[in-house]
Protein backbone atom coordinates (compact mmCIF):
# COMPACT_ATOMS: atom_id res chain seq x y z
CA UNK A 1 0.00 0.00 0.00
CA UNK A 2 2.68 2.67 0.78
CA UNK A 3 5.85 2.01 -1.00
CA UNK A 4 8.09 3.57 2.29
CA UNK A 5 6.50 0.80 3.94
CA UNK A 6 8.07 -1.74 1.52
CA UNK A 7 11.32 0.16 1.61
CA UNK A 8 12.01 -0.02 5.15
CA UNK A 9 11.26 -3.30 5.43
CA UNK A 10 13.98 -4.13 2.70
CA UNK A 11 16.30 -2.07 4.85
CA UNK A 12 15.54 -3.58 7.88
CA UNK A 13 16.80 -6.99 6.38
CA UNK A 14 19.78 -5.49 5.05
CA UNK A 15 20.88 -4.18 8.39
CA UNK A 16 20.16 -7.17 9.87
CA UNK A 17 22.70 -8.84 7.18
CA UNK A 18 25.33 -6.25 8.02
CA UNK A 19 27.13 -8.05 11.18
CA UNK A 20 27.30 -11.04 9.25
CA UNK A 21 29.80 -9.08 6.05
CA UNK A 22 31.55 -7.33 8.83
CA UNK A 23 32.60 -10.56 10.21
CA UNK A 24 33.38 -12.09 6.92
CA UNK A 25 35.41 -8.97 6.29
CA UNK A 26 37.36 -8.60 9.34
CA UNK A 27 38.40 -12.79 8.83
CA UNK A 28 39.52 -12.06 5.05
CA UNK A 29 41.60 -9.17 6.56
CA UNK A 30 43.00 -11.20 9.31
CA UNK A 31 45.19 -13.38 7.36
CA UNK A 32 47.01 -9.98 5.45
CA UNK A 33 47.41 -8.37 8.23
CA UNK A 34 49.20 -11.13 10.67
CA UNK A 35 51.56 -11.77 7.40
CA UNK A 36 52.16 -8.02 7.53
CA UNK A 37 52.70 -8.07 11.49
CA UNK A 38 55.63 -11.33 11.04
CA UNK A 39 56.83 -9.21 8.31
CA UNK A 40 57.17 -6.43 10.74
CA UNK A 41 58.44 -8.21 14.12
CA UNK A 42 61.45 -8.52 13.37
CA UNK A 43 62.85 -5.38 10.95
CA UNK A 44 64.94 -4.00 13.83
CA UNK A 45 67.02 -7.02 13.58
CA UNK A 46 67.31 -7.48 10.36
CA UNK A 47 68.02 -4.19 9.48
CA UNK A 48 71.09 -4.43 11.72
CA UNK A 49 72.24 -7.32 9.61
CA UNK A 50 72.13 -4.76 6.32
CA UNK A 51 74.78 -2.61 8.17
CA UNK A 52 78.16 -4.03 7.17
CA UNK A 53 80.17 -6.36 9.85
CA UNK A 54 82.97 -3.61 10.44
CA UNK A 55 80.45 -0.34 11.32
CA UNK A 56 78.61 -2.68 13.57
CA UNK A 57 81.96 -3.52 15.57
CA UNK A 58 82.46 0.04 15.72
CA UNK A 59 79.13 0.75 16.46
CA UNK A 60 77.50 -1.68 19.42
CA UNK A 61 75.73 1.01 21.38
CA UNK A 62 73.92 1.96 18.05
CA UNK A 63 72.11 -1.60 18.12
CA UNK A 64 69.67 -1.00 19.98
CA UNK A 65 68.05 2.85 18.90
CA UNK A 66 67.93 1.92 14.95
CA UNK A 67 64.81 3.26 14.83
CA UNK A 68 66.06 6.74 16.06
CA UNK A 69 69.15 6.20 13.43
CA UNK A 70 66.33 5.82 10.55
CA UNK A 71 64.29 8.92 11.46
CA UNK A 72 67.37 10.80 12.22
CA UNK A 73 68.46 10.18 8.79
CA UNK A 74 65.01 10.74 6.98
CA UNK A 75 65.38 14.21 9.12
CA UNK A 76 68.72 15.16 7.67
CA UNK A 77 67.49 14.05 4.45
CA UNK A 78 64.45 16.39 4.62
CA UNK A 79 66.88 19.30 5.80
CA UNK A 80 68.94 18.91 2.33
CA UNK A 81 65.74 18.93 0.40
CA UNK A 82 64.90 21.74 1.74
CA UNK A 83 68.29 23.70 1.75
CA UNK A 84 67.94 22.77 -2.03
CA UNK A 85 65.03 23.77 -2.87
CA UNK A 86 65.58 27.10 -0.98
CA UNK A 87 69.25 27.85 -2.86
CA UNK A 88 67.11 27.41 -6.48
CA UNK A 89 64.41 29.53 -5.44
CA UNK A 90 64.96 32.41 -3.10
CA UNK A 91 67.29 35.50 -4.17
CA UNK A 92 70.77 35.17 -4.10
CA UNK A 93 70.96 37.77 -0.82
CA UNK A 94 74.61 36.94 -0.42
CA UNK A 95 75.91 38.34 -3.79
CA UNK A 96 74.10 41.70 -2.90
CA UNK A 97 75.20 41.80 0.50
CA UNK A 98 78.83 41.46 -0.64
CA UNK A 99 78.41 44.10 -2.78
CA UNK A 100 78.99 42.15 -6.02
CA UNK A 101 76.19 42.57 -8.14
CA UNK A 102 73.37 44.15 -7.48
CA UNK A 103 70.19 42.27 -8.19
CA UNK A 104 67.72 44.00 -10.23
CA UNK A 105 63.83 44.58 -9.01
CA UNK A 106 62.59 41.86 -11.67
CA UNK A 107 65.16 39.24 -11.59
CA UNK A 108 64.54 36.14 -8.94
CA UNK A 109 68.23 35.49 -7.84
CA UNK A 110 68.81 32.37 -7.32
CA UNK A 111 70.35 29.45 -9.88
CA UNK A 112 67.05 29.84 -11.93
CA UNK A 113 66.12 32.94 -14.01
CA UNK A 114 62.88 33.96 -15.73
CA UNK A 115 64.60 34.37 -18.94
CA UNK A 116 67.65 32.40 -19.70
CA UNK A 117 68.84 35.05 -21.73
CA UNK A 118 68.13 38.91 -21.37
CA UNK A 119 66.54 40.66 -24.68
CA UNK A 120 69.41 43.35 -24.55
CA UNK A 121 72.17 41.05 -25.03
CA UNK A 122 69.61 38.98 -27.14
CA UNK A 123 68.92 41.67 -29.89
CA UNK A 124 72.37 43.11 -31.32
CA UNK A 125 71.34 47.69 -31.02
CA UNK A 126 71.10 48.77 -34.75
CA UNK A 127 74.66 49.83 -36.23
CA UNK A 128 75.09 53.35 -37.87
CA UNK A 129 74.81 54.06 -41.34
CA UNK A 130 78.22 54.32 -42.87
CA UNK A 131 76.66 55.48 -46.31
CA UNK A 132 74.54 58.33 -46.30
CA UNK A 133 71.75 58.39 -48.34
CA UNK A 134 70.85 60.30 -51.85
CA UNK A 135 71.14 63.67 -51.21
CA UNK A 136 70.16 66.11 -54.13
CA UNK A 137 71.92 69.01 -55.18
CA UNK A 138 70.04 69.99 -57.30
CA UNK A 139 66.85 68.68 -59.27
CA UNK A 140 67.10 66.35 -61.92
CA UNK A 141 66.90 67.71 -65.56
CA UNK A 142 63.91 66.34 -67.81
CA UNK A 143 65.90 67.05 -70.96
CA UNK A 144 69.52 66.32 -71.69
CA UNK A 145 71.56 67.48 -74.23
CA UNK A 146 74.60 65.86 -75.45
CA UNK A 147 77.14 68.55 -74.30
CA UNK A 148 75.65 67.51 -70.43
CA UNK A 149 75.96 63.99 -70.81
CA UNK A 150 79.65 64.54 -72.61
CA UNK A 151 81.50 64.36 -68.57
CA UNK A 152 79.65 61.70 -67.53
CA UNK A 153 79.98 59.36 -71.05
CA UNK A 154 82.87 57.29 -72.73
CA UNK A 155 82.96 55.29 -75.84
CA UNK A 156 83.73 51.86 -74.56
CA UNK A 157 85.20 51.07 -78.44
CA UNK A 158 87.84 53.49 -77.56
CA UNK A 159 89.59 51.62 -75.33
CA UNK A 160 89.51 47.51 -75.49
CA UNK A 161 87.14 47.64 -79.08
CA UNK A 162 88.40 44.41 -79.79
CA UNK A 163 87.48 42.82 -76.87
CA UNK A 164 84.13 43.43 -76.89
CA UNK A 165 83.59 42.89 -80.63
CA UNK A 166 85.16 39.08 -79.44
CA UNK A 167 82.18 39.08 -76.88
CA UNK A 168 79.24 40.25 -79.16
CA UNK A 169 80.41 37.95 -82.13
CA UNK A 170 80.45 34.69 -79.08
CA UNK A 171 76.91 35.79 -77.62
CA UNK A 172 75.62 35.70 -81.50
CA UNK A 173 77.29 32.16 -82.57
CA UNK A 174 75.70 30.35 -79.04
CA UNK A 175 71.91 31.97 -79.68
CA UNK A 176 72.03 30.79 -83.23
CA UNK A 177 73.11 27.40 -82.88
CA UNK A 178 70.05 26.95 -80.74
CA UNK A 179 68.15 28.61 -83.34
CA UNK A 180 66.10 25.65 -85.31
Amino acid sequence: MFPFLDLAEKVRKKAAQLPAFAGKLADSARGPVAKAGKLVKGWRERTWDLILRGIREKLPWLEGKLGFVLIGLGLVLFLLLVVLVTALVAPNAGLAAAGEREIPAGETGGLIRDAPIPPEELFLPDEPDFLPGVIPQREARKVWTAEDAEPYWYNPLERGGEEWRNRIRAALDEFLEHVP
